[in-house]
């Protein structure tokens, strides 16, 4: 997703400056007189502390100079007091697993123009971008509703038939993995309604943890995802994940460079690094957990809009992996 930043709103997880806010906090600082300056890297300089109200904004803040630096293990996330407002909109925000076709379009269209405007992919008249992965059983679409309109989605591709979207580019990689007998999962097609709605993160929070807990569920052991290397270190420190393989150039996004990244459950669980709570601190309701697998109606209605680069059929019944689907 491409970045979009603006000086009265929050710095957002999925923006390349997010990780960077640090130094935005320092340019602050700098600018102060002599006398106002303050060491950054501790809190007690800070004269005003508490917690973002409003579920969804509970993170730890702190205010210096008019501007809330809201923590979250070694990141800073700078919040102008001007956008504290669209912090409390996340109270309206539903989280679920689509279950519709207008909520299945309603993504495709979402990651269509986010993917559109960050350049990694081309137009097409039917103003969607879909995959055969996402129209196959094992795939979960994920999203974020507020007012009836879907702003914030993503998919959970479970291996299957058509074998995961990452593998078009690491498919030794993830071969070696199924050999071992892991169950995996992809996380793709990740997009926000931007423009519209500037505090993404914790949206992106409460949607990865619904997309956590549920692939937790579902026994699936690992979590992979293919990301641009400059997102790479924001999914290393705030989800945890590690790379399992070299940088290379994806085709199916413009032939930008991808890392893949892997998110290991036991480890995970392990370790319990800070952030654990944050996604399995509380257990979200069984009727949220359900899957809720495309029907053939819908299937056969969005089969007619697939992305034609991909070269491979439906073959939805087949074994896992005997019909890879690559780019």
């Amino acid at each position: 997703m491409p970045p979009n930043p603006t000086p009265a709103a929050v710095i957002s997880a999925n923006n390349e400056n997010f990780l960077e806010s640090r130094v935005a906090a320092r340019s602050l600082n700098a600018a102060q007189p002599d006398s106002r300056r303050r060491n950054l890297g501790e809190k007690r300089e800070f004269p005003q502390v508490g917690r973002a109200t409003g579920r969804g904004a509970e993170l730890p803040f702190t205010v210096y100079q008019g501007v809330s630096f809201h923590h979250w293990g070694n990141v800073m996330l700078a919040v102008d007091e001007r956008a504290r407002s669209a912090l409390q909109t996340t109270d309206r925000i539903r989280y679920r697993i689509a279950s519709t076709q207008d909520e299945r379009e309603a993504a495709f269209r979402l990651v269509y123009t986010s993917y559109l405007e960050a350049g990694l992919s081309v137009s097409n008249p039917h103003l969607m971008r879909i995959s055969p992965h996402q129209l196959a059983p094992t795939t979960q679409v994920f999203v974020a509703v507020l007012d009836d309109q879907v702003i914030f989605t993503a998919s959970l591709v479970a291996d299957g038939a058509l074998g995961l979207p990452l593998e078009s580019i690491f498919p030794e990689e993830v071969a070696q993995r199924r050999e071992r007998g892991i169950q995996l999962a992809e996380v793709s097609c990740l997009a926000d309604r931007r423009s519209q709605f500037r505090s993404s993160f914790p949206v992106f929070l409460k949607l990865s943890r619904l997309m956590l807990q549920y692939a937790r569920r579902q026994q699936i052991d690992q979590l992979l995802v293919a990301t641009h290397p400059r997102h790479a270190r924001f999914y290393r420190r705030m989800l945890n994940f590690e790379p399992f393989g070299e940088q290379r150039d994806y085709p199916m996004v413009q032939n930008s460079p991808a890392v893949p990244l892997v998110l290991d459950f036991d480890l995970f669980e392990q370790v319990h690094p800070e952030n654990y709570a944050t996604f399995f601190g509380e257990q979200l309701p069984d009727q949220l957990l359900r899957p809720r697998p495309i029907t053939p109606e819908q299937r056969d209605y969005f089969s007619q809009f697939v992305d034609t680069s991909y070269r491979c059929e439906l073959e939805l019944d087949a074994e896992p992996s005997l019909h890879p689907c690559y780019p």
